[in-house]
């Protein structure tokens, strides 16, 4: 099977744990939704700094599901860093509970029972703009950035402040069935938070070699 790059994995847990810990804590913490918003962007953003380098700082299924789809990463890879991720989200929520005392709040808004039709197709715009700017930012060889955790970082606010109400805006299936997982509710809307993720970054990746150079979207 190869050697494994275990340091990529295990940067993998820690950037997703980091997520969801320092997010939900200020969800329980009572942060507004601009504090949620913050937390989360900041959380992905800095996690980048730190761990970029080592795995490339995904930090979400739906991001090396993109990627392995461009070549960008193998299949061994991808499905040791899904597996991290998840495991990164569970742990990330406990941890969150524990400090803050409390149980993990896995209520979902409105939309997504009255229409989940329509919560899958939020989730997969507010993903398709948070996978463009990755793709623009940190993995096209033209890149917009030389620090994309910035921009990473504020594209998930942007997409909470715009989705918070309606889905909670995830846009990770790692941030919301990890602490369904670690809650033990909440699995019954995993197949909302899964497909749309899935979704948005797929056609961003579509969409990334149509107008990008296409022969990027070949290179390994």
């Amino acid at each position: 099977m190869g050697k494994l790059n275990w340091r990529a994995y295990f940067a993998e847990m820690i950037g997703v744990f980091t997520l969801c810990f320092v997010g939900f804590s200020a969800s329980m913490g009572g942060a507004d939704l601009l504090g949620v918003a913050l937390a989360f962007g900041l959380a992905i953003g800095v996690m980048i700094f730190a761990f970029g380098a080592v795995s490339g700082g995904h930090f979400n299924p739906a991001v090396t599901t993109c990627l392995l789809m461009l070549k960008k990463i193998s299949i061994k890879d991808s499905v040791f860093y899904i597996i991290f991720q998840f495991v990164g989200g569970i742990l990330g929520s406990l941890m969150a509970a524990a400090a803050m005392g409390k149980e993990l709040d896995m209520s979902v808004p409105g939309l997504v029972d009255s229409n989940p039709v329509m919560a899958i197709a939020v989730e997969a715009v507010l993903t398709f703009f948070l996978m463009s700017v990755i793709l623009g930012a940190a993995v096209s060889p033209k890149g917009s950035t030389k620090h994309p955790g910035f921009a990473i970082g504020l594209t998930i606010s942007m997409g909470i402040l715009a989705g918070g109400g309606l889905t909670g805006a995830a846009m990770n299936p790692a941030r919301f069935i990890g602490p369904a997982i670690a809650s033990g509710n909440g699995l019954s809307y995993s197949m909302i938070y899964l497909l749309g993720p899935l979704l948005g970054a797929i056609i961003a990746g579509i969409t990334y070699s149509l107008i990008h150079n296409p022969q990027e979207s070949e290179t390994t």
